[in-house]
């Protein structure tokens, strides 16, 4: 074995690490990418479920700070805080 084939060799390698480093970092962005996307819709979602109801079935679900928890009205299964203002806003648009 010569140094020029352990040269080869180590630069084959190096390209195969570098490979899958790239692939596994377009994994992680993929993946990231894919969460925020379902994050978003899950809230369009829930905001959306909100303003469909009445205003006595949201005022039934306020807290101590004004805030309105979605998820006592079942469009969370979660707490899910939302405003007045944003209730509105989500029903015009």
């Amino acid at each position: 074995m010569t140094v020029r084939n352990i040269l080869k060799g180590t630069f084959r390698l190096s390209i195969v690490v570098a490979v899958l480093a790239a692939a596994y970092g377009f994994y992680e962005q993929l993946s990231a990418f894919a969460k925020s996307r379902e994050a978003n819709r899950e809230m369009l979602l829930t905001l959306e479920c909100g303003a469909k109801l009445s205003e006595a079935t949201l005022k039934s679900a306020v807290n101590q700070y004004g805030n309105i928890d979605l998820g006592k009205v079942g469009c969370s299964i979660r707490h899910f805080f939302v405003s007045f203002d944003e209730i509105e806003q989500t029903r015009t648009g």
